[in-house]
């Protein structure tokens, strides 16, 4: 039997959700999600199909690349 040499990603797939679906993850409007990717801003956005997807994974990493401006630093 053949095996893949270098096959890396052995997670579950990336999801790809919706603009509703990421703007619900970021307590944001659509609208608002559609003015960041319009100014080249926010998180990576893909087209599919003619709609626009958010992996989540670059989601969560947008969103914790923010800066942290009220509370404790985490693990502080």
């Amino acid at each position: 039997m053949r095996q893949l040499a270098n096959f890396q990603n052995t997670a579950v797939p990336d999801r790809a959700l919706t603009r509703r679906q990421a703007a619900a993850v970021m307590a944001r409007t659509r609208k608002a999600l559609a003015n960041l990717a319009h100014r080249g801003e926010g998180p990576p956005v893909r087209k599919a199909g003619g709609r626009c997807v958010y992996l989540e994974s670059e989601l969560m990493q947008y969103l914790h690349g923010l800066p942290i401006v009220g509370g404790q630093e985490p693990g502080a």
